[in-house]
């Protein structure tokens, strides 16, 4: 009895040896879950409209909107997967200076800022309703979008149809994003893939120099899009580069003239 224990747990732990084995040999990015101090949607709305935007509800989704001041263009923007996401996104748009006649609509899917799980399936199908109730509720007629890390996932699920261009900061062909919680390690994480066939839109795919640059060149390869190695960039700032920022506005402009 005590033999057949101890071969029983002998396996077991060879089992998750070979486990972590193999999920090393893939190449992916893994996300931490959330690692920043929450914010209340109250300290949302006061910072977004001290940049002029509004705290709205987008099937079911917190977002914030900047609506333009003339025309039907329009950036719609994912950020990455901390839990101070509409901070981030802010200071990202922010950074990109977009005119006025240009609409914004950051958008946080279920799991971050807004309510429901978060998985790959309701990532899927919130970005293909943002995109419709765009299209929809503001007559967007020119639609360019966009995510850093987590969000590019979002940004290309939406690209697949009736926009002009994505934009992608910190990109991967895989996210594995784990729960929090004493066993994270013992669980499978939610894999976020790349499709077998990428959206036909133009694209940017920009990458900071500290980042995994493998990842970052594999996708604009999918993508056949434009690749910019920006040096001295890590994942974190990749977001608030200027010199990302200023690439990425340059993009959108041609994108949405």
């Amino acid at each position: 009895m005590r033999r057949t224990l101890l071969l029983f747990g002998l396996s077991f732990l060879l089992a998750i040896a070979l486990a972590f084995a193999v999920r090393s040999s893939v190449r992916t990015t893994e996300v931490s879950a959330d690692e920043l101090a929450p914010r209340t949607a109250e300290e949302v709305a006061a910072e977004g409209r001290a940049l002029g935007f509004e705290p709205i509800e987008v099937e079911r989704q917190a977002a914030l909107i900047r609506r333009p001041v003339s025309g039907h263009a329009w950036v719609v923007y994912w950020g990455g997967n901390t839990s101070a996401y509409f901070h981030e996104a802010l200071q990202t748009i922010e950074g990109l200076r977009l005119p006025s006649d240009v609409g914004v609509l950051i958008i946080a899917p279920p799991g971050y800022d807004s309510e429901g799980p978060a998985s790959p399936f309701e990532l899927e199908r919130a970005a293909v309703n943002t995109r419709q109730w765009l299209r929809r509720e503001e007559r967007a007629e020119r639609i360019v979008t966009g995510g850093f890390s987590l969000g590019t996932y979002s940004a290309l699920v939406a690209a697949e149809r009736d926009v002009v261009g994505t934009f992608l900061m910190g990109a991967s062909p895989r996210f594995e994003v784990n729960e929090r919680g004493p066993l994270v390690r013992l669980r499978a994480p939610d894999a976020y893939e790349v499709k077998p066939t990428p959206p036909r839109v133009p694209a940017l795919v920009i990458q900071g120099g500290k980042d995994d640059v493998r990842h970052g060149r594999q996708v604009a390869q999918w993508l056949g899009a434009k690749f910019v190695l920006v040096p001295g960039v890590t994942h974190a700032d990749t977001q608030r580069s200027d010199t990302v920022l200023r690439a990425v506005r340059d993009f959108v402009e041609v994108a949405l003239q």
